[in-house]
């Protein structure tokens, strides 16, 4: 009853998640860019990233406060959920795959809470991604059925509708 009752509130659902999601990317980029210099430090020993960790350092907290801001604007929210989605799985991706080939020697650099384990930080993506994906199926829907609400006004006018909201009034 309840998931029927949040679902029927498919905008709300949506705005709401965008919310959740806008706050945590905004601490995230908030926090990085106050410890810039300890980020870039952390990256420069992240095996993948050493030479363009300099470039990597900037723009990630950057882009996270731009990703905030495109989930709080409704016509922007659902490409900010397509982003945060496949991000954290190429994240998780990369992360079980440094694990299984012992790449990974750092902890990971996390704004929430102090010294957590790769495996914390891959939970906490997984919940990231899954909110993403539930934003993404919501807001689908959403736009699919307004879309088509649009439509269906567009097929029902007849041309001579059409011509007088174009013709300038005398």
């Amino acid at each position: 009853m309840l998931l029927r009752n949040l679902f029927g509130h498919k905008r709300l659902f949506a705005m709401s998640i965008g919310i959740l999601l806008s706050i945590s990317f905004f601490y995230e980029g908030i926090y990085k860019l106050t410890d810039l210099r300890m980020y870039c430090i952390w990256l420069f020993y992240f095996p993948h990233v050493l030479y363009h960790a300099r470039i990597v350092g900037y723009s990630l907290p950057i882009l996270e406060l731009l990703i905030s801001f495109l989930l709080l604007i409704p016509r922007t929210r659902l490409i900010a959920f397509h982003l945060v989605f496949w991000t954290h799985v190429a994240l998780l991706i990369y992360i079980f795959y440094s694990i299984n080939h012992h790449i990974l020697v750092l902890p990971p650099y996390q704004a929430f809470w102090p010294n957590p384990s790769w495996t914390e930080k891959s939970r906490y993506l997984m919940i990231v991604a899954w909110l993403a994906f539930s934003g993404i199926l919501v807001s689908s829907s959403y736009q699919t059925k307004k879309n088509n609400i649009r439509q269906n006004d567009l097929r029902n006018k007849t041309p001579a509708d059409v011509s007088r909201k174009r013709s300038p009034a005398a």
